[in-house]
């Protein structure tokens, strides 16, 4: 992903009035996909951690997809080694 495109990817999170269903909610534009789970099924960790960091805490990995399907279940079953130490707080 591109600088500019993670750019505005943490200018739309930080954005107060954004709603936390906008930002955990499955979204229609995105196949039923959350922005987290797309950032996953994508393979980007840096769109991860844009969205893990610029959220505040209010991105939700454990929220589902209209499928039931997490983030961290996106690639195949087997969460990306990247968003796992994402989430428990590592670095890349």
């Amino acid at each position: 992903m591109t600088a500019s495109r993670l750019d505005i990817l943490r200018l739309l999170v930080e954005v107060r009035h954004v709603s936390l269903y906008t930002l955990n909610a499955p979204q229609e534009a995105m196949n039923g996909v959350t922005p987290l789970g797309f950032a996953a099924w994508m393979n980007s960790p840096k769109a991860v951690k844009t969205l893990l960091e610029a959220g505040g805490g209010t991105v939700s990995v454990d929220g589902e997809d209209a499928y039931g399907v997490t983030p961290l279940m996106c690639k195949w079953g087997s969460p990306s080694t990247e968003a796992t130490r994402l989430r428990s707080g590592d670095s890349l």
